[in-house]
């Protein structure tokens, strides 16, 4: 790593100092093209360089952005400094926008900093990593990185800087000037904040169905802003999650209208919710579903969407549409409008109950006895959904839910006794007794 020209950083790749001194001819070229004049006295070089046919000072190391660096790039004692700097300041920011070099440079100088820690320093950055603040900061640094350049160009609009941070953010951009290219770009109005793409929930997005578990990270109940939005959500051991088909009606390419029957294969603890859930086997596919009370492997279950003259007898695990169940079945994972998907019972050990129809509409009773009244299109599951014994666990000990990703809420809002003092309340307001003269008597 080399630096020259005050605030200016150069890389020597596999010890060829010829192009790095290729490097510095053209920098000086530049500035002289753009009338910038160099002051060859405050530079200084660990490579003998001229600049201008003056011989630039020699120097064994030089300090730069708190850390010293040798010709081997190693981390000295100021790590600690680099470590509050990179990830409560984002001080690697605030610097580098303060001029103009090229992204590969830059790019390169970063990785070379933070990957010769030695070993001693390398766990410790590691848990560093660990931190939500330290992730902002070092996505922050990489898009600021990828937008650095040695070419003059105009400073970036807010509008610019918006989509260029935001890419999602739909921004009409102005086209570059001419003369210059569109991946030439300055630093300076760099907008600090970063959303915290990694609470975005891409593993909900995907277009293909899978049954592997797909891989989650946790968000701690705060949304992409870094703002928590529910409380009492926080740690826990890791977590797969598994897609579950909550369509049950969903029929194979030309086989539309037709009624399925499908397997049962397996019957699973699923740590994304309280109910156990089935493989089903049906056809050229398998998917997850909700599983009912007593599903066990092997089962054949049956889903239709007919609604006869008669009502069904259907079993446990069925699937009809509410206008072929009879009146007073036992039901779950309810639809709220034909084909969106079940959306209530599907909590452990919850049913519903059919209670009446009334005009090509029905009348279902949830388990907070609310009624709801939707189409008799809508497909539900006969029976109660599994694991009964939910609501009867006992968890024993405060750590069991911190296993779980509950977290404790403040100790300020805690039922506090007689033990710990005086109530916690705001104080009533004053009583006077002195007779005041009244606003009329005035």
């Amino acid at each position: 790593m080399q630096k020259f020209s005050d605030d200016t950083v150069g890389c020597i790749r596999d010890g060829q100092e010829v192009e790095y001194r290729n490097l510095v001819d053209d920098y000086v070229q530049w500035c002289r093209i753009n009338h910038l004049q160099l002051n060859t006295s405050k530079t200084k070089e660990m490579v003998p360089v001229s600049i201008e046919g003056d011989n630039v000072e020699v120097v064994t190391t030089y300090k730069r952005l708190g850390i010293h660096l040798d010709n081997k790039v190693d981390w000295s004692a100021n790590t600690d400094a680099l470590y509050r700097k990179c990830q409560s300041r984002l001080y690697f920011l605030r610097r580098l926008r303060s001029f103009n070099v090229c992204s590969k440079l830059l790019w390169i100088f970063c990785c070379c900093v933070l990957g010769s820690t030695k070993k001693r320093d390398s766990g410790r950055l590691d848990r560093l990593c660990c931190v939500q603040e330290t992730a902002m900061a070092l996505a922050c640094l990489s898009r600021a990185l990828r937008g650095l350049s040695l070419s003059h160009t105009p400073r970036l609009s807010s509008s610019q800087t918006l989509a260029k941070v935001r890419p999602e953010i739909n921004v009409q951009l102005p086209s570059p000037a001419a003369g210059h290219s569109s991946s030439v770009q300055l630093c300076r109005g760099f907008i600090t904040t970063a959303s915290l793409d990694q609470n975005q929930r891409f593993w909900k997005q995907r277009e293909k169905y899978t049954i592997r578990p797909i891989g989650m990270r946790k968000t701690g109940g705060r949304d992409h802003t870094g703002k928590v939005r529910t409380h009492g959500i926080g740690g826990g051991h890791k977590q797969r999650y598994r897609w579950v088909d909550f369509q049950r009606l969903r029929f194979e390419p030309g086989k539309e209208g037709q009624a399925f029957e499908e397997k049962v294969v397996e019957v699973r603890y699923d740590p994304c919710r309280s109910a156990d859930i089935a493989l089903v086997v049906g056809g050229n596919r398998k998917r997850w579903l909700i599983a009912t009370e007593n599903m066990q492997v092997g089962d054949i279950i049956k889903t239709s969407g007919v609604i006869g003259r008669m009502a069904v007898s259907a079993n446990e695990g069925d699937a009809y549409r509410l206008g072929a169940l009879p009146v007073g079945s036992l039901v779950n994972n309810l639809e709220l409008q034909p084909g969106s998907g079940s959306v209530f019972i599907r909590a452990a050990g919850t049913s519903g109950v059919l209670l009446r129809k009334v005009n090509g509409t029905a009348i279902v009773q949830l388990p907070s006895k609310q009624q709801v009244q939707v189409a008799e299109t809508c497909i539900v599951t006969v029976g109660r959904v599994s694991n009964i014994d939910h609501n009867q666990r006992i968890i024993g000990k405060a750590g069991r839910n911190r296993w779980l990703g509950i977290r404790p809420s403040s100790g300020l809002w805690k039922r506090k006794g007689g033990w710990a003092g005086r109530k916690i309340k705001p104080l009533p307001p004053m009583k006077s007794y002195v007779n005041l003269p009244s606003i009329s008597a005035n």
